[in-house]
C-alpha cells in the first residue's frame, strides 16, 4: 500500500501498479507476481537469478533471463 498523505493520489499509485504488474513481464508469459515466484525458484534451484529492465514505449517491462545465459568473465 503506498504511503502518501493524499487518499486518491494512493488509490491512483495502487491502480497504476495494478495495471503496470499485469503486463510486466516482456515476454507475456506471466504478471509481476508469476515473475517473483519464477525468480525466488530460480534462487532456490540455481542460487542466482536475474532479470533485464527493458524500457519500452509502453513503459518499463521486465524479462527474467537464465543463468547459463549470462556471462561469468
Amino acid at each position: 500500500t503506498p504511503v502518501h498523505p493524499e487518499e486518491a493520489q494512493r488509490e491512483a499509485i495502487t491502480r497504476a501498479v495494478d495495471a503496470w504488474a499485469e503486463v510486466a513481464d516482456l515476454d507475456g508469459r506471466t504478471d509481476f507476481f508469476g515473475m517473483q515466484a519464477n525468480m525466488v525458484h530460480g534462487l532456490a534451484k540455481d542460487g542466482e537469478a536475474f532479470l533485464l529492465i527493458q524500457e519500452t514505449p509502453a513503459g518499463p517491462r521486465l524479462r527474467q533471463l537464465p543463468p547459463e545465459l549470462v556471462d561469468e568473465s
